[in-house]
């Protein structure tokens, strides 16, 4: 029996890992009659990332060290009517590669912006119009 329960447990990790793409928030956005549904995404060629963004209660998050070049890094939640809204990107490591920083409000891309030099961020924002 407890090896049916280890077996069990690890199914239930290795279903927890394989779903953790590049990112976090909310997978399934489901907007109230205020609300947006927000999709930040960062991609690179060859490179990984260092991202900022301002999060879903507001927050300024610091990603040091990010794969955006296997898939794009994405960061999904739902946001207010009036809200603030920022994503930037720099490329780490050494060499040539663009990195690409797009903001989506409810399926529509609103900001986009590129940088091809390490050490110089891409960087965008986006303020939603207030009712």
């Amino acid at each position: 029996m407890n090896y049916m329960k280890i077996f069990l447990v690890n199914i239930f990790l290795i279903t927890l890992i394989g779903c953790g793409g590049g990112g976090g928030g909310s997978a399934n956005c489901t907007p109230g009659p205020d609300d947006h549904c927000i999709k930040y995404e960062v991609s690179t060629s060859t490179q990984n990332v260092s991202i900022t963004y301002i999060d879903e209660d507001g927050n300024t998050v610091n990603l040091p060290n990010e794969n955006s070049h296997n898939q794009p890094w994405t960061y999904t939640f739902t946001a207010k009517n009036g809200s603030h809204l920022a994503l930037s990107a720099q490329l780490l490591g050494s060499g040539y590669d663009t990195v690409y920083v797009i903001i989506y409000v409810d399926n529509q891309e609103v900001a986009k912006e590129s940088s091809y030099s390490v050490g110089v961020s891409a960087s965008t924002e986006y303020d939603i119009p207030s009712n």
